[in-house]
């Protein structure tokens, strides 16, 4: 008898080996490399600042990595040039911030770049609707495919992308921190889902930072940490202890480990917040040393609590007081002098100034402490500020000077 031969390994959809990536000043991928199968949820993990968002960049066409980057596609040799070219090759990725315009249909943003038309080049709208209904009865879901983006839930809008997804018969799919804003029930048909997609023989790469989707979707993992790629294997031989250990490099006897803080005075008291936008008689104590979370699932008013302190909800009312003195409300100028600073939920539109420099966005809200007697900055005492910052905060950026 002749002896058996032995089964061989499936052959990854997408392979990247030697991978880096170089911003001036920054090391964001070092030589790292990523293997997608067929029928896979691959999880990507990392802390921030670990390369994850720039892999998925260059995988998206819109990055182009150093020289010396291998990548292919069922083994064969490519090179992902453009977002259009990726496309093309079947690589559909998803953003966290999603790529749809607000004012289209769900069918029509479906159909963007893979319009159907007729003989004279006219648009074939009622094919169109009813390609973008099929694409998502796939996925099991079924909504207007005729209203506005704008109108439909973020994880609507989701679905609208995948779709798309679908009807470019992508063989992979990437998914980037695809859950940041969905509901626990939103999630869940999330995951129902992927299996449909799996099922259909599509790999798909999953970045996330929430460890109880990684165990329940995912099948395979990589980990980066500080631009290098540490760990790759099944999640079925892994456990969370040392999925965390491999992220930061040591190990974490407790996840969420108790504190010990010396409380001191109330600072800010809240009594009966009220507003517009849905908040109704909010009251609550903040002391001194003191950190106080909000939850509550998307919708439930954390953010709307935010913003009416901070005086971004000209609506609001109610007893607000800092150190026993009135806070305005509805004045973000006179939240600021009364010593309260927001973070907002949306860096991206409210939180910074792209177009301007690192060091003009950190004292953007302090400019005060940067002028001279006529009103002219300071680079002397803007620049030690920001120096200062950018250490202790671990600012990655090749000078103060780099545009956000």
């Amino acid at each position: 008898m002749s002896a058996a031969t032995p089964e061989r390994a499936p052959a990854p959809v997408l392979a990247v080996k030697h991978l880096s990536k170089t911003y001036p000043g920054v090391q964001a991928l070092r030589d790292v490399e990523l293997r997608l199968f067929a029928g896979e949820v691959h999880m990507l993990l990392g802390e921030n600042g670990a390369g994850k968002s720039t892999l998925v960049k260059v995988l998206a066409g819109a990055t182009a990595p150093d020289a010396g980057a291998e990548l292919s596609l069922a083994d064969r040799r490519v090179e992902l040039a453009s977002p259009r070219q990726v496309r093309a090759l079947g690589v559909s990725v998803i953003h966290q911030e999603l790529n749809l315009i607000a004012s289209l249909s769900a069918a029509e943003n479906m159909s963007l770049g893979r319009e159907l038309r007729g003989r004279f080049g006219q648009l074939q709208h009622g094919a169109t609707r009813a390609r973008a209904r099929a694409a998502l009865r796939k996925l099991g879901v079924d909504f207007d495919v005729d209203s506005p983006v704008e109108r439909l839930s973020v994880a609507q809008q989701q679905l609208v992308e995948i779709g798309a997804a679908l009807l470019d018969e992508c063989r992979v799919l990437i998914l980037d921190e695809p859950t940041s804003a969905l509901a626990q029930h939103e999630v869940e048909r999330l995951g129902e889902i992927l299996k449909r997609l799996k099922a259909g023989g599509v790999a798909i790469l999953y970045v996330t930072h929430r460890f109880e989707e990684v165990f329940a979707f995912g099948d395979r993992a990589t980990i980066f940490r500080d631009g290098e790629r540490v760990h790759e294997g099944l999640l079925g031989e892994t456990s969370k202890a040392e999925l965390i250990r491999l992220m930061v490099g040591r190990d974490v006897r407790d996840v969420y480990p108790a504190r010990q803080a010396a409380l001191g005075e109330t600072l800010l008291e809240v009594r009966g917040l009220r507003s517009g936008a849905g908040l109704a008689g909010v009251s609550f104590n903040l002391r001194a040393g003191e950190v106080l979370g909000l939850a509550g699932l998307m919708g439930s008013g954390r953010t709307e609590v935010a913003r009416a302190l901070f005086g971004a909800d000209p609506s609001a009312e109610g007893a607000v007081t800092l150190r026993g003195k009135p806070v305005p409300l509805g004045s973000v100028r006179g939240a600021m002098r009364a010593g309260l600073v927001l973070a907002p939920e949306d860096r991206k539109h409210e939180g910074l100034v792209l177009g301007l420099s690192v060091a003009s966005n950190i004292t953007l809200a302090a400019l005060g402490k940067t002028r001279g007697r006529f009103g002219q900055i300071e680079r002397g005492a803007e620049t030690g500020a920001v120096a200062a910052l950018c250490e202790s905060l671990r600012i990655k950026a090749h000078s103060p000077a780099q545009l956000v």
